[in-house]
């Protein structure tokens, strides 16, 4: 029963809270920004887990989510930006996905990735349909799902599900903490797939945060100093 509850309040920060805030701030602000300002998740988890929880990170570590946020920021930091209404969300947003993930990491240390994945998917599907037909009646679902099936099955199946697998198994070997800085990288590697897909050449800002990633991503993925302590409550 205890993992239940877990799962629940994993289910409330993460599935529902966190996405919720994330989208309605989308909504008023850039995406651009909105990449910048989830980068500070990275800071959060940083003062709930090494602050607060007192989980060990080596000054590595430390380092390397300092170079990779950093990094991150090079590729994304537009010539000034406003603080928006949407902006404000998304950092709500990335203030609470830390005691999400405290409480998703203490459910996988006691149930799979996959029995989190399920009843967080059928927790968070009934609400996210129920709220879609309350605020948006019109809407021809079935019509609007048949012209959107393969972005649904990218989401869903790529992005919502497979991603989170990983996440959900990466957290429970490493840090939440470390992982978010590892996870900075994306820019970069959306960055890359772009220019080899897309042909949209990288400017020369984005070839500077090739320095701070690389040396971040060394440091942070480096053998962990002896009996370091890794904590799961």
């Amino acid at each position: 029963m205890s993992a239940i509850k877990d799962i629940l309040l994993a289910t409330l920060f993460l599935g529902f809270l966190y996405y919720f805030l994330l989208f309605v701030g989308l909504k008023y602000t850039t995406a651009g920004n909105a990449s910048i300002i989830s980068l500070t998740e990275a800071f959060f988890s940083f003062l709930f887990f090494n602050i607060w929880k007192k989980e060990h990170l080596s000054v590595e570590h430390i380092a390397g989510c300092v170079l990779l946020v950093l990094g991150a920021l090079i590729v994304l930091l537009p010539s000034g930006t406003k603080i928006h209404t949407g902006d404000i969300l998304v950092l709500v947003a990335a203030a609470i996905a830390p005691f999400g993930n405290f409480f998703q990491r203490r459910a996988r240390a006691k149930v799979s990735s996959e029995v989190i994945m399920f009843i967080r998917s059928i927790i968070v599907s009934v609400l996210v349909f129920s709220i879609a037909i309350f605020s948006a009646p019109h809407i021809s679902l079935f019509g609007d799902i048949k012209t959107s099936i393969i972005f649904f099955f990218i989401n869903g199946f790529i992005l919502l599900g497979l991603s989170k697998v990983f996440w959900i198994e990466g957290i429970h070997r490493i840090s939440v903490t470390k992982a978010n800085a590892l996870s900075s990288v994306s820019p970069l590697l959306t960055i890359f797939f772009a220019w080899l897909i897309l042909k949209n050449v990288p400017t020369i800002w984005q070839f500077y945060s090739f320095v701070p990633l690389f040396i971040g991503i060394l440091l942070l993925t480096g053998k962990a100093k002896a009996n370091q302590p890794e904590l799961i409550n």
